[in-house]
């Protein structure tokens, strides 16, 4: 048997396929061809179709266009929630990071920086209930 001989074939949806020699048989030396491969060759395909074989030929399909629905414009409510739920994030980040300076500050005795994080943390915490009224309307 020459294990340097080529078949050339297609799966069935069109796709070319090389079969070797361990698609013969080791008894007879006859090719076998695999399931879903034909060695018939198919047509070109025409723009916007796809090709089958099925039923021992090939067929061009009309390929069906599907319109992807375009995403609804976000409501009034939608936005105003997005951007408080943005401004929640924000504040709960800052906080989380104040409140991480601060335990270092404690950990060191640094009563002055302590002080500055405490100044810090009540700002920020005007500035987070003033935006949020402004967005609460």
């Amino acid at each position: 048997m020459d294990k340097t001989e080529t078949l050339q074939a297609w799966n069935y949806d069109g796709t070319p396929r090389t079969l070797t020699w361990m698609n013969r048989s080791p008894i007879s030396g006859k090719w076998q061809i695999p399931a879903g491969v034909t060695t018939t060759k198919p047509p070109k395909a025409k723009a916007g179709y796809t090709l089958t074989f099925d039923g021992g030929k090939w067929t061009q399909t009309k390929e069906e266009t599907k319109e992807e629905p375009k995403p609804a414009e976000p409501t009034a409510e939608e936005l105003k929630a997005q951007e408080l739920a943005q401004l929640d994030a924000e504040y709960e980040s800052a906080k989380k990071t104040l409140a991480g300076y601060y335990i270092d500050a404690l950990i060191h005795g640094d009563t002055d920086l302590m002080e500055e994080l405490k100044a810090e943390m009540l700002s920020l915490d005007e500035e987070y209930a003033a935006e949020r009224e402004g967005l609460e309307g």
